[in-house]
């Protein structure tokens, strides 16, 4: 089967070392490649949109950028790992003065992993995740480099160790993405333990509200990754991560009216919200009414009846 490298200068004396595979030869037996490669980019280079037709892990090695999801952007730098999952939509742009160099991984799971009982997990946790970044702790740099010396030395035994490294890369994303453990729910033995990191977030919430720029920074700040978390969360629960954190907010945002020290629009950057219209639409959502028109209604029940 053909094997198509490209090895050259682009984009004002950046390298980009990408090859592509077509889609009959599988280096492995049960994961398909489709395309491994590393990318320097130039400042404020920008990755075009495209479809993804594929699962794509990326490790960022240095700098900073933006990968863009179905139009969400996120913020990515050195040490995240950003997946993507068949059918999305992927953008992205390096940072002017510190762009990112980073592997990319494009791979889809063939017929035989069906039948791979670790293999069907991942693929499903890769369908599930909702927040695409992963901080990698566990050293997936290493693999993915050896899969490069592996393509330039092309010996007897690359094909084998190439299948190793495929493999290794895509395992080592799942355990980054579930909290470094083969499933996102605790065991029935470690309840206990799950009921203690749930307070933990709870705790974190509460206590730092104004502080929280996005949910995946608590599960930085504590330790574990963000898709663990949430899960685990939800299980404990009954309702989201994300549903938690607008009603603390909310609650925060009320107090604030009620002390009636800040304007609106201080209170929507002091809560992280991206406008005063967003705040407003959240605000709204949860009262049934507008932030003007609580304050307005306490204030009308602060008012002394006239004698």
């Amino acid at each position: 089967m053909e094997e198509i490298f490209n090895f050259k200068k682009q984009y004002k004396g950046k390298l980009h070392f990408n090859n592509c595979y077509t889609e009959n030869q599988d280096i492995s037996d049960e994961i398909t490649l489709i395309q491994i490669g590393d990318l320097f980019c130039e400042g404020d280079r920008f990755i075009e949109k495209h479809e993804q037709i594929c699962y794509e892990i990326s490790l960022v090695i240095s700098g900073y950028g933006t990968f863009c999801t179905n139009d969400q952007s996120y913020k990515v730098k050195q040490g995240d790992i950003y997946l993507n999952v068949p059918g999305e939509f992927h953008s992205g742009k390096a940072d002017a003065s510190e762009p990112f160099r980073y592997f990319y991984l494009g791979f889809d799971f063939n017929e035989k992993s069906l039948h791979n009982d670790l293999l069907c997990k991942i693929k499903q946790a890769f369908d599930r995740v909702v927040y695409p970044i992963a901080r990698d702790t566990i050293g997936m740099e290493y693999p993915f480099v050896k899969f490069f010396s592996e393509i330039i030395e092309n010996n007897e035994c690359s094909k084998e160790m190439m299948k190793m490294f495929l493999k290794q890369i895509v395992i080592m994303a799942y355990r980054s993405f579930s909290g470094n453990s083969s499933t996102p729910y605790l065991p029935e033995n470690e309840r206990d333990a799950g009921n203690k990191i749930v307070y933990k977030v709870i705790h974190y919430l509460e206590n730092n509200i104004e502080g929280i720029q996005n949910l995946p920074l608590i599960a930085e700040k504590l330790g574990y990754s963000y898709f663990y978390i949430s899960h685990l969360f939800a299980n404990k629960t009954g309702r989201s991560l994300q549903e938690y954190y607008n009603e603390i907010r909310f609650e925060k945002a009320k107090d604030f009216i009620q002390k009636d020290q800040m304007s609106f629009t201080q209170i929507a950057e002091k809560l992280n919200y991206g406008s005063i219209h967003s705040f407003s639409r959240a605000f709204k959502k949860m009262a049934g009414y507008s932030p003007s028109e609580f304050k307005r209604l306490q204030e009308q029940s602060l008012e002394k009846p006239e004698t």
